[in-house]
């Protein structure tokens, strides 16, 4: 009898410890792989990780007129209709026709850059600056880059004309 109380403790040990390593499992994280993503793994099996999402809900277009005379590509401000949902650290592209009311002289579209933080212009297609003569127009592709993390929200293009 007394040497059966004396292994109820060590088996009740012994019990909780198979618990609570089978519930828990043995997690770590790997080192990273070459694109510096890291793996989650459970139990030595690889766990799937959500990737981040971003939502671009819309674009904004500020123009910035660097002359001495303004309003010849529109508003100052003007919201542009483009929505696109995909995973961050993604590439997307954004085209924008830009036209010119002036009435006598040529313009440029000499830069474009993003405001939003996050967000850069990988590439800009036809190459700038865009000479826009009285009543013309342009069509410009952007490439642009999002953020690896998760984004809802516009997205502020700056474009600088002179």
């Amino acid at each position: 009898m007394k040497f059966g109380l004396k292994l109820i403790p060590i088996i009740s040990l012994m019990l909780l410890a198979l618990i609570v390593s089978g519930c828990t499992g043995t997690q770590y994280v790997s080192p990273g792989d070459s694109n510096g993503y890291n793996q989650r793994y459970v139990n030595n099996q690889p766990v799937a990780t959500p990737i981040p999402q971003v939502m671009v809900t819309g674009s904004n277009l500020n123009i910035a007129y660097m002359g001495s005379t303004n309003g010849y590509f529109g508003p100052t401000t003007q919201a542009l209709t483009s929505q696109i949902q995909l995973d961050a650290g993604q590439k997307y592209t954004d085209t924008i026709t830009i036209s010119s009311s002036a009435l006598l002289y040529t313009h440029s579209i000499d830069s474009f850059s993003i405001s939003t933080p996050g967000f850069s212009i990988v590439s800009v297609q036809p190459n700038l600056p865009i000479k826009l003569s009285a009543g013309s127009s342009a069509s410009v592709t952007l490439t642009i880059q999002t953020p690896n993390y998760a984004y809802t929200g516009p997205v502020t293009i700056v474009l600088s004309t002179t």
